[in-house]
């Protein structure tokens, strides 16, 4: 998304020179700010839904790929942890259950569990996450956590529209 394309850049901008740096950190600083204030203003509406995906209410997406699914957190939930700094992941061979915590993660600003949006074992986990987080961050759907295989409790699964309408509702409690 361009949100995640700008985000990316303005993190990974660098100065042209040691003489410049106060300047270079300075203007970083303001389109940092600018960016994320005129993102807050448009509503968010550059975030991404994908169609190939199904989604639980405790925002992790789910993808069939083949006799397994692979479990990851969806773009909403990245954006609202902020930068992602750390995370903690299950063993191969772990059972999981639909609706138990399965992973946890560290924010810059909280910690929170990652729950299982269904039942299963599993299979594989992700462990390029541990070594660079911030890769949920910048590609949400391409940065699963875990594949799980012998799938099952799969109801209350919501697809792109309904989760994105879900979205719209999520803190006006």
């Amino acid at each position: 998304t361009i949100h995640a394309e700008l985000a990316h850049n303005l993190r990974t901008l660098r100065p042209q020179g040691r003489s410049n740096l106060r300047t270079f950190l300075l203007l970083k600083f303001h389109l940092y700010h600018i960016f994320h204030f005129l993102y807050s203003i448009k509503g968010g509406t550059t975030m991404n839904f994908p169609q190939d995906v199904k989604y639980a209410k405790t925002h992790e997406w789910l993808k069939k790929e083949g006799d397994f699914v692979l479990i990851g957190l969806t773009d909403y939930a990245q954006d609202q942890l902020g930068d992602i700094v750390f995370v903690n992941l299950p063993e191969v061979g772990d059972p999981v259950s639909r609706g138990d915590t399965f992973a946890d993660i560290e924010s810059v600003k909280a910690v929170s569990d990652v729950y299982s949006p269904v039942t299963g074992e599993v299979e594989e986990v992700n462990e390029e996450l541990l070594d660079a987080p911030e890769k949920v961050n910048n590609d949400p759907y391409g940065s699963w956590f875990i594949k799980v295989k012998d799938v099952s409790d799969t109801e209350d699964l919501m697809d792109a529209k309904e989760y994105e309408e879900f979205c719209k509702t999520c803190g006006e409690e």
